[in-house]
């Protein structure tokens, strides 16, 4: 346990920082225990939530003050568990909360443990140190390793962020969505998607403003998708939420491969351009509620249909 709270690989505990765990590669729901602490300290912060294809949404690429809590994994009940813990003077210093609806956040297990509150460094400790076990003493070995041995190409940042040193284009000529990687994105789980019911509620009772949104998936990642789910997840979400942004297909970007570092994943340029260019600003242009939800899944039938088209040279 000791060697566990000195190497601290997932910031937990910031007892000793040295060379040895200058910098972070592994996190865990905890690391959200960690950077809920700064809401405390003083200064406004903007809140994301959203699986690990939101990870690269820094304070930098933002060019605004950022806590990002990916480490919850996209998952809704989680956000919501999260969000009721904080105390007043946290939710003071939240400016407003970007949350990312994923394919993935709403086809897995709809529970979530986290502390009862956000702001409570007993309860949090307490959740810390139910966590030891084998995984977190292989991390914080690798933790050490890497420091001391040098040569990553990505590390935590204390917003909570992953900053990449390395981002090679996507190379699409290797990519094949197979049945294993398919299968997460077949399911929908409409008891998943419930939770974002209170998340919708609590920002309202706070007065804190929050933008929903989806990112831009590359052309060849869209064609493996079915568009019937697609459209029921979308159509469930607005029975829950009054608007979000809808980015899944960005003509433009999809097909260009420069923008993306996986056929699902924006690289730090695609990321700060979607935000840059339409969840700050709040562009309409993108935004979909239940007055233009059908109009609007009628033109993302349309340019998936000539994507999947595209690739038989139709």
């Amino acid at each position: 346990m000791g060697w566990i709270l000195l190497m601290d690989p997932y910031g937990e505990f910031n007892l000793v920082r040295g060379p040895w765990n200058r910098h972070r590669f592994f996190y865990s729901r905890a690391s959200a225990r960690v950077l809920s602490e700064r809401l405390g300290e003083g200064g406004k912060y903007a809140l994301v939530f959203g699986t690990d294809r939101v990870r690269l949404a820094s304070s930098e690429v933002l060019g605004r003050p950022v806590l990002n809590f990916f480490s919850l994994d996209g998952n809704p009940a989680c956000a919501l568990g999260f969000l009721r813990g904080l105390g007043p003077g946290q939710w003071r210093n939240v400016e407003r909360i970007y949350f990312l609806l994923d394919i993935e956040s709403f086809a897995g297990d709809p529970g979530c443990r986290l502390p009862i509150r956000m702001d409570s460094p007993r309860e949090a400790f307490l959740y810390s140190l139910n966590g030891f076990g084998m995984d977190k003493l292989i991390d914080a070995a690798r933790t050490v390793w890497r420091n001391l041995r040098g040569g990553y190409d990505f590390y935590m940042e204390e917003d909570g962020s992953r900053v990449s040193l390395s981002e090679p284009p996507f190379d699409p000529s290797g990519f094949e969505m197979t049945d294993q990687n398919l299968a997460p994105r077949l399911f929908f789980s409409a008891q998943a998607a419930k939770a974002l019911e209170g998340i919708e509620d609590i920002a309202r009772e706070k007065q804190v403003p929050i933008v929903y949104f989806t990112l831009p998936l590359s052309d060849v990642f869209l064609r493996s998708l079915d568009f019937s789910l697609l459209a029921e997840m979308r159509r469930d979400w607005l029975k829950r939420i009054d608007r979000f942004y809808d980015l899944i297909y960005w003509a433009g970007v999809s097909e260009d491969h420069s923008w993306f570092h996986e056929a699902s994943d924006l690289n730090s340029r695609g990321m700060r351009k979607v935000f840059r260019e339409f969840l700050i600003p709040e562009a309409k242009s993108r935004r979909v509620s239940a007055a233009n939800l059908e109009e609007h899944l009628g033109r993302l039938r349309e340019r998936l249909e000539k994507l999947s088209q595209s690739r038989h040279g139709l």
